[in-house]
């Protein structure tokens, strides 16, 4: 479990989303850095980040956001 997951089951959701979004930026970071040797289980895992982000948006009404974060998600998992 991470902060942000805690965070949206305590109910604090702008709290989860900066966890999130935080998380984010340092998976997002270190994929730019490692390239081609990106491993495929940590992209799972930043799909799963994005994903509880886009729950995070949706709890705040921000559908086009979750929706985007959505469709990351997808992209992630869909990369060979």
């Amino acid at each position: 479990m991470n902060r942000g997951v805690v965070l949206r089951s305590l109910n604090r959701p702008a709290e989860a989303l900066a966890e999130y979004d935080r998380a984010i930026g340092l998976r997002e970071d270190l994929r730019a850095r490692l390239g081609v040797e990106w491993p495929p289980d940590w992209a799972k895992s930043l799909a799963n980040t994005y994903e509880n982000r886009s729950i995070a948006f949706k709890s705040l009404g921000r559908m086009d956001e979750a929706e985007k974060d959505l469709q990351r998600a997808e992209a992630l998992r869909n990369q060979p």
